[in-house]
């Protein structure tokens, strides 16, 4: 997924925090996304958190430091609340499908992604990387929009929705492996995109299905 719009498979946020939004998602207020985005901005004014060496470095390099902050850091924070969106949408897709394929695909994405964000949620631990503590406003649109459809329309909706999120989700997460320079999140990148391969393999082909039985 484009870090624009991650949607991303991918990945992440406490279940307190899901539970939160699904009982909110009519309430706009601060985006939480932003919110981390700008904490995030801050710390790399003053630290670099990804390797915690600034002090004692060149200017050049301290620059260099920052910079590679943010922008892993931005990835961590639209990850983790495409991470988190994938798990409300299953959520969803576990209450309103009558359908044995797209439940047992839901049961899938929420066990995957939980994992795979516990998992981003100790990176960014590590590296003082503040994430989203709920679904960002555009997320919980989202998520309003899928709950509203009948559940003769539902399975359609969300196999569609699953088939174009996992396929951002694997550019988002491919370009961030080839881009950073932390060995960690490379580490931790590389174990999860043949994860998010497999969901868009199955998203791309129960789509089909499900849109011609429909």
């Amino acid at each position: 997924m484009k870090l624009n719009s991650l949607n991303l498979p991918f990945l992440v946020a406490a279940t307190a925090a899901i539970s939160l939004t699904m009982t909110s998602c009519n309430t706009k207020g601060t985006d939480s996304k932003e919110s981390a985005d700008s904490a995030n901005n801050a710390k790399a004014k003053t630290t670099d958190s990804a390797n915690h060496a600034l002090a004692n470095t060149s200017d050049s390099v301290s620059k260099t430091n920052k910079k590679e902050f943010k922008d892993d850091a931005h990835f961590i924070v639209a990850a983790s609340d495409g991470g988190a969106y994938e798990i409300a949408a299953a959520r969803l897709a576990l209450k309103h499908s009558s359908d044995k394929r797209v439940k047992e695909f839901a049961a899938l994405m929420i066990k995957d992604h939980t994992k795979w964000g516990d998992e981003v949620m100790a990176y960014a631990k590590s590296k003082n990387i503040t994430v989203p503590d709920s679904l960002s406003n555009d997320k919980k649109e989202l998520i309003k929009k899928l709950g509203e459809k009948g559940n003769d329309k539902f399975d359609v909706k969300y196999m569609d929705n699953m088939k174009k999120d996992h396929k951002n989700d694997l550019d988002a997460f491919t370009e961030a492996e080839s881009t950073t320079k932390d060995a960690a999140l490379k580490t931790t990148l590389g174990k999860i995109i043949p994860g998010i391969q497999h969901h868009l393999m199955m998203a791309t082909t129960l789509d089909s299905i499900i849109d011609k039985e429909k």
